[in-house]
């Protein structure tokens, strides 16, 4: 039985989930309903950025490597818009690996944290708790 079966985050908003990968997307949204966090999905960056324009969120977790425009780049864009709620939103990156080259250039386009895949739902939740509580 998992210490997390019950965890909430009530300081929460909704959550963009930025990922293209079906079987990641179902663990999310299963961790996520067990969690009891509202999240939106895009599948691509540049649905991403349609999102992130239209929507509210509390943060994102951005795959990096998706086809049309890959995680990196869209953290860019956001980061380049005038907003400062774009300078703050809390962006996670995603990534299957845990070379340091990844970390560094999801460090260099501007995201906040990273996470490896798999998901090891303990790391994922005390991430996620971590930006939730940096909320104005």
């Amino acid at each position: 039985r998992s210490i997390l079966k019950d965890a909430v985050i009530p300081t929460l908003g909704k959550v963009l989930v930025v990922e293209d990968n079906i079987f990641n997307i179902k663990v999310l949204e299963k961790m996520f309903a067990r969690w009891k966090i509202d999240m939106d999905l895009a599948q691509n960056g540049e649905e991403a950025l349609e999102q992130i324009k239209k929507n509210e969120y509390s943060m994102v977790l951005m795959d990096l490597q998706m086809p049309i425009m890959d995680g990196y780049r869209t953290t860019e864009i956001v980061r380049s818009w005038p907003d400062q709620k774009y300078q703050q939103l809390p962006i996670i990156s995603l990534c299957a690996s845990a070379m340091e080259e990844f970390r560094e250039r999801a460090f260099a386009a501007g995201m906040n944290d990273y996470i490896t895949k798999p998901f090891i739902p303990k790391e994922l939740f005390q991430t996620i708790e971590r930006y939730a509580s940096l909320e104005p």
